[in-house]
């Protein structure tokens, strides 16, 4: 059955099941480097070895993203999805070489 696909239970319409993103992956995101500015690093989510589309699979949303320290984002499912998935990451002071 393709994912558009509404199965018949019953005699009764039911649409496809979401996926639920806390069981999809996040890559770790790189250190991001202190500059005053909020951070907003893009994610890669991968489910079943497929790469989900923000904005079409999932939003995200930042927080603590703008000092130094762990700051966190947090990837809710919209469409095909639902649940949410957080991914931390630092930002640290860039050392002088």
């Amino acid at each position: 059955m393709s994912e558009k696909e509404i199965e018949v239970v019953d005699g009764q319409e039911e649409p496809p099941a979401k996926t639920d993103l806390a069981k999809a992956v996040v890559k770790a995101i790189p250190v991001q480097y202190y500059d005053g500015r909020a951070k907003t690093p893009g994610l890669t989510i991968t489910y079943g070895g497929r790469t989900l589309v923000k904005d079409r699979d999932y939003r995200v949303t930042y927080a603590g993203n703008k000092n130094i320290g762990t700051a966190k984002a947090v990837a809710s499912g919209i469409g095909d999805y639902t649940g949410n998935i957080t991914a931390n990451f630092p930002i640290t002071v860039r050392k002088n070489t």
